[in-house]
């Protein structure tokens, strides 16, 4: 997603992103790490350090005409595990951050592993155009750097992810392919592409 900014200041990002902090000794910035990559050259970074209650950290995504049937997903990574620290949510003006309003918080589960985080806006009642993440902002800091990579903002397809890719038999031309159903899935339908 941020393969082409300049790395280490958020100043390169596209503008139609926002972002917002209000410590100086923290910061959204691009990074160009040599570990902690997950996919391309470079990535999004939120040092929430020293963050307080009353500094939140904010990045809002470009606008979009309607969020009620998009799914925002992304990858994270948390230097250090504790309560949750990242909100997912909308606001109705990015450069405000009176008009947040959370619709799930990240809660690192082990440090220093990426996880994908999915977020619908399926319920989401309101009149807000911008996905948005929110930092620091619920109790004590319990993460140094949040790493964020490969955004999407896309149509939500109410698909259930099966639980499990099995793959047996497997020889030059052919192989079974067993999908465990999720156990919240409504049918046994499958939607696949070949690649």
């Amino acid at each position: 997603t941020f393969d082409n900014c300049n790395h280490g200041d958020a100043g390169s990002l596209s503008p139609c992103w926002t972002f917002r902090s209000y410590a100086p000794s923290n910061y959204v910035g691009l990074y160009k790490p040599t570990a902690n990559i997950y996919h391309g050259t470079s990535g999004l970074s939120l040092n929430v350090s020293a963050l307080s209650a009353t500094e939140p950290m904010f990045v809002a995504l470009p606008e979009a005409d309607s969020l009620n049937d998009l799914v925002l997903k992304f990858w994270v990574y948390c230097t250090w595990v504790g309560t949750p620290k990242l909100d997912i949510g909308v606001m109705t003006d990015p450069t405000d951050s009176t008009t947040f309003t959370a619709l799930q918080s990240y809660t690192p589960t082990s440090s220093n592993q990426w996880y994908e985080v999915e977020v619908p806006f399926s319920d989401y009642t309101g009149t807000g155009h911008y996905a948005a993440l929110r930092a620091g902002s619920l109790s004590t800091t319990t993460c140094d750097v949040f790493y964020l990579d490969d955004f999407t903002l896309g149509l939500d397809l109410s698909c259930e992810r099966p639980d499990s890719l099995i793959v047996d038999n497997v020889t030059d031309t052919s192989a079974t392919l067993t999908i465990v159903p999720a156990a919240e899935a409504d049918s046994d339908a499958v939607s696949y592409q070949v690649v």
